[in-house]
């Protein structure tokens, strides 16, 4: 499933909450009777990137595959609770999401790369996980 349209959504609902809770600092939204933003950017990239992209990988390759969110941000793609890849996403704004796959330990076997694509984690998963 290519996720270019889900980085889009991503990038926009981002700049939306971003702004609007701007608005809510500044007093602006209070004056406008709007009300303050609800939930936080890692839900949104929750919602809208990381369980779609999970769902389909269960779909696609019949494992359940799982995520979690680490200390510095980033998200951790779990299949029977060991990381395999983790997800990162420097400035969720601009909605570019980028990969590094991980080996049996645990250690960066991959390089950082831009992920446009869930049949390439498909693949890595079928070829390094069994």
């Amino acid at each position: 499933m290519k996720i270019h349209s889900l980085c889009g959504r991503l990038r926009m609902r981002i700049c939306d909450f971003e702004r609007r809770e701007r608005m809510w600092k500044t007093g602006l939204a209070q004056a406008m009777r709007l009300s303050p933003p609800k939930g936080s950017v890692p839900e949104i990239i929750e919602t809208l990137l990381l369980v779609p992209i999970t769902n389909t990988l269960c779909r696609e390759t019949g494992k359940a595959i799982r995520y979690r969110q680490t200390l510095t941000g980033s998200f951790t793609l779990l299949y029977r609770n060991r990381p395999f890849a983790v997800i990162f996403l420097p400035n969720p704004g601009t909605g570019r999401v980028f990969i590094k796959y991980q080996n049996s330990n645990g250690v960066q076997c991959t390089v950082l790369k831009e992920l446009w694509d869930t049949d390439e984690i498909a693949g890595f998963i079928r070829q390094n996980l069994s």
